[in-house]
């Protein structure tokens, strides 16, 4: 990818990053920790924000297994992670024949003790636990440090990140078979010189600058012991880094 000018990232704005979508009313609440209440509005913004950008790097489209095809024919589909459930009501829109179930951490989530049918299908859409750039420039950053300070508490709650590489060796093992793979590139700011990529970092920047200190609170609090003020101050530094369009980084998909 080639880098545009280096001026600072201000094609969304400054640091008091507000969400424009409207969210649905929430019926449960739910676990406040350090001043914050997780899986709600904020995060319910960011969510829908990261879905209009997996919809920008896949050209417009859901996903790329088959019943995201128009002329599918199958009955149901289960969205495991499912957010504020946008990809599911767009799922809807263009299947209005299909069930589509989705589930997420919510007091109100089903128990699944059925085991699925053959021959289905699943998509997993996930992010590399690493950034990347050509010139070094993203590895010397704050964010960089961020994903590192999450990637060991994710190891500490016993929960890892998994490496894209290792997810399509994962899944023959469960006994999927015509497994593939596609790869896409986030860049961090609108850094690229193409127009398509430098709106995908703009949209990326966003998503991970609107709501940092919420990303990280946890981990940073719980793992590493780190008082909520010394939070909120590294999560400007990640901001600022994010801004910084001489950041040349850009995140595996």
């Amino acid at each position: 990818m080639d880098a545009g000018n280096d001026d600072a990232d201000s094609t969304l704005g400054h640091d008091d990053y507000s969400a424009t979508t409207s969210l649905r009313s929430s019926i449960v609440d739910y676990r406040v920790e350090n001043g914050r209440t997780y899986h709600r509005y904020k995060e319910g913004n960011r969510l829908d924000l990261q879905h209009h950008l997996f919809l920008l790097a896949f050209e417009n489209k859901l996903g790329f297994a088959p019943p995201n095809e128009p002329d599918w024919e199958g009955r149901r589909v289960l969205d495991v992670g499912a957010g504020t459930g946008i990809w599911c009501i767009d799922f809807g829109d263009e299947h209005p024949d299909v069930d589509v179930l989705g589930f997420d951490l919510s007091a109100t989530q089903p128990e699944f003790v059925n085991i699925n049918k053959p021959g289905g299908y699943i998509e997993l859409q996930e992010a590399d636990s690493r950034i990347l750039s050509a010139d070094g420039s993203a590895e010397r950053g704050a964010f960089h440090k961020s994903l590192s300070y999450v990637s060991s508490a994710l190891e500490v709650f016993g929960s890892p990140f998994i490496p894209l590489d290792d997810l399509a060796s994962l899944l023959p093992r469960a006994g999927f078979v015509d497994v593939s793979d596609r790869r896409f590139v986030w860049p961090l700011n609108s850094w690229p010189r193409d127009p398509h990529l430098s709106e995908l970092g703009s949209w990326t920047r966003e998503n991970l600058a609107c709501n940092t200190a919420g990303m990280i609170m946890a981990p940073m609090t719980r793992v590493h012991g780190w008082r909520q003020e010394e939070v909120h101050v590294f999560a400007a530094e990640v901001r600022r880094a994010l801004a910084d369009r001489g950041n040349h980084g850009y995140w595996p998909m």
